[in-house]
């Protein structure tokens, strides 16, 4: 246990460190895509996000629950590379990406200047179910993301830094850094979106698209899933429907 939490609190240091000089340098647990964004869910509202991913080798769905509880805190879970078709059906060891992932998560976020810049720390931690016992592993996807806001809500820029162990993102360096924008075409009806995670590793992608806001706050995105060079990973479509917060229970004061 205690090694555990020393590896654990070992990857929130090392991400922090990361993300101060990503803020300095260039100044979910929402996500963009695939990147958190750092916003926290309001206080007794319920987060629902539901990503499907298609490539030609696999299609997988991610599916992910917070609930605010206030004082810039979230809880929740996720489900996530649930696949519904896999063309070449493969075993997963304890060196590389295991999936499914069942993963409790939770977030703070810190609004350092208002309306202008805040920071969220969060992390994802669970295992997958696999069928034997000795397939088990430890999952732990743990991250640090600045939000950057324009004047008058014109963009938005996402920078930040990760921690993924092998069994959450695959071989390769264990951290990474992150970014993201989204930018009003049409203010409240489209936005473009982009998001990026770094890397040599099963989770190193780009996704380039744009979200649609549909009426009760629901949103839709769709967007074009881009490898980066060097990882081998597919190219795919993804599409997500998102409810950012849901009144379910009784507000209390954030």
């Amino acid at each position: 246990m205690t090694r555990f939490l020393s590896r654990t609190l070992g990857a929130f240091a090392m991400a922090a460190i990361g993300v101060v000089v990503t803020s300095h340098s260039s100044c979910a647990q929402q996500n963009l895509f695939n990147v958190p964004s750092g916003q926290i869910t309001k206080s007794g509202d319920v987060f629902f996000q539901e990503q499907f991913n298609f490539s030609r080798p696999v299609g997988s769905s991610n599916t992910t629950i917070d609930v605010g509880i206030g004082r810039g805190w979230e809880v929740g879970f996720n489900a996530l590379d649930f696949n519904f078709y896999e063309k070449n059906k493969g075993t997963s060891f304890g060196q590389q990406q295991v999936n499914p992932d069942v993963l409790f998560n939770a977030q703070k976020g810190f609004e350092l200047i208002d309306d202008v810049w805040s920071l969220g720390i969060g992390s994802q931690m669970g295992f997958n179910p696999a069928g034997q016992k000795r397939d088990i592993r430890y999952q732990n996807f743990t991250w640090v993301i600045n939000e950057l806001t324009l004047p008058d809500d014109k963009a938005k820029f996402y920078g930040g830094g990760y921690y993924a162990n092998i069994a959450y993102g695959g071989p390769g360096p264990r951290f990474g850094f992150m970014a993201g924008t989204e930018i009003p075409i049409i203010k409240d009806k489209f936005h473009f979106q982009a998001d990026v995670i770094t890397g040599y590793r099963d989770i190193s992608v780009a996704v380039i698209g744009g979200v649609f806001f549909l009426p009760k706050k629901w949103q839709i995105s769709l967007g074009a899933q881009l490898p980066l060079p060097g990882t081998g990973n597919p190219y795919g479509v993804v599409v997500e429907l998102t409810q950012p917060g849901y009144a379910l229970f009784h507000r209390k004061r954030d």
